[in-house]
């Protein structure tokens, strides 16, 4: 009885890579109109591997052009930025507006973020960029808008705003905790390292040569 059931249901999945079921079978499941389509466009084509072909089935081969004329795309970057001659001009007590300022700033334009943090005369970002975004973009409109907000301001009262470089490193997405745990921690770090030598120490990490981050 066993063996009877075994064999009844392998010849149930024999030949065809998807339904689960014999090739005759499915031609019975198919809509009227998925038949008469795959008679006329391919009358000659009968056999089992016509059927069982990804290449030559209409039916089976639409739904791998489904699934490739899909585009997946993820950006996420690691940039940095220093302020204006390199001051210390973000008081640590008053950060916090101008973090939720600039997460704001991101959320409203689709940008994901996953971590910031400021430290005196820096900023880290680790976000999440849609297509046709560059950190170029970015570091724009947030210099931009942050500059315009906070320059001279009660609480930013040397805050003259941002340098104009930056520096930016595309992280995989296995990357994205430790990252996050890099900037979060951000205060401790520069405890035992200054920014430039954190710069020197990013760019030659990421194989960049050129400006030592002096």
């Amino acid at each position: 009885m066993a063996s009877d059931a075994l064999q009844q249901s392998a010849a149930q999945f024999d030949g065809h890579p998807f339904r689960g079921a014999s090739p005759s079978a499915n031609r019975e499941m198919r809509p009227q109109g998925a038949r008469q389509r795959i008679r006329k466009s391919h009358p000659q084509n009968t056999s089992a591997n016509y059927v069982t072909n990804p290449i030559t089935n209409p039916l089976i081969f639409n739904t791998f052009d489904y699934i490739c004329d899909m585009s997946y795309i993820r950006h996420i970057y690691h940039i940095v930025t220093s302020t204006k001659y390199r001051q210390r001009t973000i008081p640590e007590r008053t950060k916090k507006a101008m973090l939720l300022y600039i997460y704001k700033i991101c959320k409203s334009r689709g940008w994901k973020v996953y971590r910031m943090n400021i430290c005196y005369d820096h900023m880290h970002m680790l976000v999440e960029l849609p297509k046709g975004v560059e950190p170029e973009d970015v570091m724009r409109i947030v210099k931009s808008l942050t500059t315009r907000a906070f320059k001279g301001s009660k609480h930013f009262p040397d805050f003259a705003g941002w340098a104009n470089g930056y520096a930016s490193f595309s992280v995989s997405y296995y990357e994205v905790e430790h990252i996050s745990n890099y900037i979060r921690s951000q205060l401790e770090h520069h405890c035992g390292e200054s920014f430039a030598e954190e710069c020197r120490r990013l760019l030659k990490e990421h194989g960049i040569e050129g400006n030592d981050g002096e």
